[in-house]
């Protein structure tokens, strides 16, 4: 359901993304996946950008995968939530003419009592097997437990 002022708006102002459900403020554990969402009402914008304090968010950041679904919904998948995503976050919206929409939110990361940063216990190394190949093998501890990406 829209809003009057969504639809005058969007009438008006035909080529400005309007954002019908903006960001909210979010508490998450660290270690948890957690996804902040924006819902649109069409035409949809033709670049969506992700902020995290200011900084875009670049989509090479394997843990950190964005969306923007065919229902008007643009959304950012963390996987799993660092200390590094606590802060503010921003979407911005900006269709073929260069006009924009923008909303923001706070995530605030919670660590728990018994969380323990990940550290290596035995370092990278590279071990050559019987059949010709390389294997890598490291050790790592920490509590929710590490994941590790190579």
């Amino acid at each position: 359901m829209f809003c009057n002022y969504c639809l005058q708006v969007h009438i008006q102002n035909r080529n400005i993304p309007v954002i019908i459900q903006e960001l909210v403020d979010h508490k998450a554990r660290v270690g948890e996946i957690h996804t902040l969402a924006v819902t649109l009402i069409p035409p949809y914008p033709t670049r969506v950008e992700w902020y995290n304090k200011d900084l875009l968010v670049r989509s090479t950041d394997s843990r950190i995968q964005s969306f923007s679904k065919e229902d008007g919904t643009a959304s950012v998948c963390l996987t799993p939530l660092t200390l590094d995503d606590d802060g503010e976050w921003k979407v911005i919206l900006i269709n073929e003419d260069g006009l924009s929409s923008s909303s923001s939110c706070q995530l605030s990361i919670v660590v728990p009592k018994n969380y323990r940063k990940p550290r290596f216990l035995d370092n990278l190394k590279a071990v050559l097997t019987e059949e010709g190949l390389v294997s890598f093998e490291c050790k790592v501890v920490g509590f929710p437990t590490p994941h590790l990406y190579w």
